[in-house]
């Protein structure tokens, strides 16, 4: 989104999510609480006035539904586990911005 913003002459923020580094030279791993954090610091200092969240979708898709089969029980309960405490924060995060009087984006294709 950043980049996209800058091609149209808008103002970009940042981007953090798994393809982008750190200043620490790891990625912006939401599933690290050190990296939330950061990242709800990041977001009190900077004070966007848009954020556009998008969290993974894999384990929610559709497509898990084949891939759940083959999987056991235990796998298919951790990572769903995972992905809710990503999906929370990222939530707490759009919850932060509305609180300030600031927008989001919840980004989350259907299916």
């Amino acid at each position: 989104m950043a980049a996209a913003a800058a091609r149209h002459g808008l103002k970009s923020g940042m981007s953090l999510d798994l393809t982008c580094m750190d200043d620490d030279g790891t990625p912006w791993d939401f599933r690290i609480a050190a990296k939330q954090e950061k990242a709800r610091a990041l977001l009190r200092a900077q004070k966007p006035a848009l954020l556009v969240v998008s969290p993974m979708c894999g384990p929610f898709s559709s497509w898990m539904s084949v891939n759940y089969q083959h999987m056991s029980t235990q796998d298919a309960k951790d990572m769903l586990e995972q992905e809710m405490r990503h999906l929370v924060f990222a939530i707490s995060l759009c919850q932060e911005q509305v609180l300030a009087g600031r927008y989001f984006v919840f980004e989350q294709p259907a299916g």
